[in-house]
């Protein structure tokens, strides 16, 4: 069986196989699937290589040592729409192949489970700006411990953020790919499996800062709206600090506002959207969080 049959066995589209740049090599006499490492914009920084031999390292780098850009990518960025409700955030390269067969958006980190989330990572996220993120992991001790980091880093970085387990019958060590093959290749049938999945228990202090990520006091949904109509986030933001285009001015950005440490290179970014990002203290949200952020530092 060639690299290629062993992914298109996972139950791999071709469709998702062409759409990841996906090409069967060898790399130091070992079979392997060869896919680049994009940024959100497609921009490649690096390759990767997943062995299908069933030997250990499972996974390296294609040539020359790669820099932080790829290592620290978001895998999967430059091909999840912008603006989700919701963004799965899986344990490797396979888990994201497998759901966009089954027509589920996904990404990926590239250097395990319990890697720390970068400004690379973040910046990546950032520019996705889903709603919220469904983050599932390995079965298995290491996944477990994976996840509990990864949900704690981005609550404490503002975003919504909710982990899932795996059920039972995926056996132990058992990833994502496992539960698409229990479903018979089936995507309906991984999304109602996805959606039955049992949310993962975290500490009290994860769940109020994941809880609190918008804690506008406002009467009505309606109220909301209406303030957010008639206050624009840019606007807004320069009443705290000074901000210049950049990008074509396509963003803006300047120093952060939030007096939380000293932000000696401008880090604060205002996006057309209507949202911002701090890649020094982490603070992310709209003109409403902006204030209550200020009202509260």
């Amino acid at each position: 069986m060639s690299a290629l049959d062993a992914i298109v066995a996972r139950g791999i589209a071709l469709a998702t196989i062409r759409r990841y740049n996906i090409v069967a090599t060898t790399c130091g006499s070992r079979a392997c699937v060869r896919f680049p490492v994009r940024l959100p914009n497609g921009t490649v920084v690096g390759a990767r290589v997943k062995y299908t031999d069933g030997r250990r390292p499972k996974a390296g780098w294609c040539a020359v040592t790669p820099g932080p850009l790829a290592t620290k990518a978001l895998y999967g960025a430059d091909v999840a729409p912008i603006g989700l409700e919701t963004l799965l955030w899986v344990e490797g390269e396979p888990d994201v192949w497998v759901l966009h067969t089954a027509g589920i958006p996904a990404v990926s980190l590239l250097c395990g489970a319990g890697s720390s989330l970068s400004d690379h990572t973040l910046h990546a996220l950032s520019y996705l700006h889903p709603r919220a993120i469904y983050v599932i992991y390995d079965h298995d001790s290491g996944g477990r411990r994976g996840m509990t980091q990864t949900i704690h880093e981005l609550c404490r970085r503002g975003w919504p953020v909710h982990g899932f387990l795996l059920p039972a019958v995926v056996e132990e060590q058992g990833d994502l790919t496992d539960l698409w093959r229990l479903v018979g290749f089936d995507g309906a049938c991984s999304r109602v499996a996805i959606h039955d999945l049992e949310e993962l228990s975290v500490p009290p202090q994860a769940q109020a800062r994941r809880a609190g990520h918008i804690r506008f006091p406002v009467r009505s949904q309606q109220a909301y709206a209406a303030f957010k109509d008639t206050h624009q986030l840019a606007d807004m933001a320069a009443t705290f600090t000074d901000l210049q285009p950049q990008g074509g001015g396509q963003i803006l950005r300047g120093r952060c506002p939030l007096p939380t440490y000293a932000d000696e290179t401008p880090s604060f970014t205002v996006y057309q959207d209507g949202h911002a990002h701090c890649y020094g203290c982490g603070f992310h949200g709209d003109v409403i969080d902006l204030l209550q952020a200020v009202e509260q530092s």
